[in-house]
């Protein structure tokens, strides 16, 4: 296995997770759009929102028994409505995107694989552009190597 099949996989577990599809189509009344890929000239955008991109990084195999694949994963959604209360002022696409989109699809992909380890996961919002928030993951995964 390389990153480029753990990405295929993740996405099949995303795309056959009932739970975090109805969720998704109840929250912004669409589907979500699925990437395996990305394209730095032509990658997701408001228009694909919501969306998530698997994108393969890196396959790591050496004299160790585990080989590491690192993959990134993008997040995005449109909502760049403003929730305030006294003296605090949210993003509810923000909170959406780090407390409620991403915790599902990580159970959507836990087991997808068997993996030794997952992890470390580094990652990065940015801030409302054009309406839109993105999360942005990079995943680090470490198999066992098999023989054959």
């Amino acid at each position: 296995m390389d990153s480029y099949d753990l990405c295929t996989a993740w996405e099949a577990a995303v795309a056959a997770n009932t739970e975090l599809n109805d969720w998704i189509s109840a929250t912004f009344g669409r589907p979500l759009a699925r990437f395996v890929g990305v394209n730095p000239r032509s990658k997701p955008g408001k228009l694909d929102c919501p969306y998530i991109a698997f994108d393969p990084q890196k396959s790591v195999t050496g004299e160790v028994k585990l080989h590491e694949l690192q993959v990134a994963v993008l997040l995005g959604v449109a909502d760049d409505q403003v929730e305030s209360t006294t003296n605090r002022t949210e993003y509810r696409g923000l909170k959406r995107l780090r407390s409620e989109l991403l915790p599902r699809v990580q159970a959507a992909i836990s087991g997808a694989v068997d993996v030794e380890t997952l992890g470390p996961i580094e990652a990065q919002s940015t801030s409302p552009e054009d309406g839109y928030f993105e999360l942005t993951m990079l995943v680090t995964a470490k198999l066992p190597k098999t023989l054959g």
